[in-house]
């Protein structure tokens, strides 16, 4: 009976262990192939959507917020060298026209001034939109900024010399239905001066400011603030 008794001691710890030991076996061939399958699976690709096009027709350079429910712009345009260059701070270009090149991943668009012969464009479509126009020099033709939906602001930071007869329109006022509240500030310093018979426009529904030391003058061409 004693035998008995320590025989079945001895042995159900034996038993008991290779059933656990099978058992985990079991777990870990199960996980084994759970974490198989799930290193397996990928997520489908995803991009984010360009919404800035830019379009050079004739000498003509139009850049636009093509969203259909707009963006909110942080537009600049400058000149380094003999480019051209139209930058948003977080919008993408979807693709550069002609002579150009896109950077900082899509979001600079760079062109060579003497591609632009026409009229530079900055529409800034659908949303809020703030447009900083730093100094242009060597800018053959003239330019128009045209805010669109939403409360716009367009600045002026540096000089533009404006090729003879070329215009400036910044009529904040007649690019869409409801325009919102838009407003223009030339910063200090800076002079816009237009030769010739080159019109200048600037129409808003907040205010003009302008800054010390800037102006805005016109030769033969009218003056419409």
């Amino acid at each position: 009976m004693k035998l008995r008794n320590w025989l079945a001691r001895a042995v159900r710890p034996v038993v008991s262990s290779r059933l656990n030991n099978a058992t985990q076996s079991r777990r870990s061939t199960y996980l084994s192939r759970r974490l198989t399958a799930a290193t397996l699976e990928t997520l489908e690709d995803r991009a984010l959507l360009s919404s800035i096009s830019a379009s050079l027709v004739n000498g003509d350079l139009t850049i636009s917020d093509s969203d259909a429910t707009g963006k909110n712009n942080f537009l600049s345009v400058s000149v380094s060298g003999s480019n051209l260059v139209v930058s948003d701070s977080f919008e993408t270009f979807i693709a550069a026209p002609s002579g150009g090149v896109l950077s900082n991943g899509n979001t600079t668009l760079t062109i060579p001034l003497a591609s632009v012969t026409g009229t530079l464009t900055i529409d800034g479509g659908k949303g809020t939109d703030n447009i900083s126009i730093n100094a242009l020099n060597g800018l053959l033709g003239g330019l128009s900024v045209n805010g669109g939906e939403g409360d716009d602001s367009v600045t002026f930071n540096g000089d533009i010399t404006f090729a003879t007869n070329a215009s400036l329109d910044v009529d904040l006022q007649n690019d869409a239905a409801t325009p919102g509240v838009d407003q223009v500030t030339v910063n200090n310093d800076a002079n816009l001066v237009l030769s010739g018979t080159g019109p200048a426009t600037m129409k808003v529904s907040k205010s003009i400011q302008f800054n010390p030391g800037s102006s805005l003058i016109t030769a033969n061409g009218n003056l419409t603030l």
